[in-house]
């Protein structure tokens, strides 16, 4: 007879592999594209969907790599499968303890330039920014590549003029920021629902 703790690991084995198989499908890869990408077997990728085994996290971040999406969206719906995305019916206490999990897992750079949203000398509203924030990601991804081009071009304008709003305050990653946009643009080209830009991966 399965233990309950060997139950609840298979159930986390197949909830992954629906995610992994999905986000596959949806990107229009197919499983010989994925074992060729991460180096394993075909069998090992439909081991994976089926929820069989499990790939390790390296593994699982390669997936998301390789497809060119943020893995973000769909390790929340693995952590939180009771939530059916973000909107104004789930549950408050649910997508507090979303938040707190996703507090812990932010780099430093990505804290302090939460709290700048909030408390930085920019002059903005916080909730202005955040209710921008939202309409820009409801837009669609052509738009918001056009949108961050200008954006960036104008910091780096602002900052070559010395007329940045709070200098001394916390600044982007320019270089991240700017290998977003790429990736973003390519994602435009391939007809991509999204991209992936690793904070690791780029540095100041």
């Amino acid at each position: 007879m399965e233990s309950k703790e060997n139950n609840y690991m298979s159930e986390d084995r197949k909830r992954l592999g629906v995610i992994l198989g999905s986000t596959r499908t949806n990107m229009g890869k197919s499983q010989e594209f994925m074992a060729i990408e991460l180096g394993v077997a075909r069998k090992t990728i439909q081991n994976w969907e089926k929820g069989s085994t499990s790939p390790s996290i390296d593994q699982v971040m390669e997936w998301f790599r390789a497809l060119k999406v943020s893995p973000l969206p769909y390790m929340f719906q693995y952590l939180f499968p009771d939530l059916q995305g973000i909107n104004d019916s789930e549950e408050f206490k649910k997508i507090k303890q979303a938040l707190f999990i996703l507090l812990d897992d932010l780099p430093v750079e990505g804290i302090r330039q939460l709290l700048y949203l909030f408390y930085g000398g920019h002059g903005s509203s916080p909730r202005g920014i955040l209710n921008l924030m939202t309409a820009h990601l409801q837009t669609p991804m052509k738009d918001r590549v056009t949108q961050a081009g200008v954006i960036i071009h104008n910091y780096e304008m602002a900052a070559k003029k010395n007329t940045l709003s709070a200098p001394t305050n916390v600044q982007p990653n320019l270089p991240f920021l700017k290998n977003a946009l790429q990736e973003g643009e390519n994602a435009v080209l391939n007809d991509s629902n999204g991209y992936m830009s690793l904070t690791k991966d780029i540095e100041k």
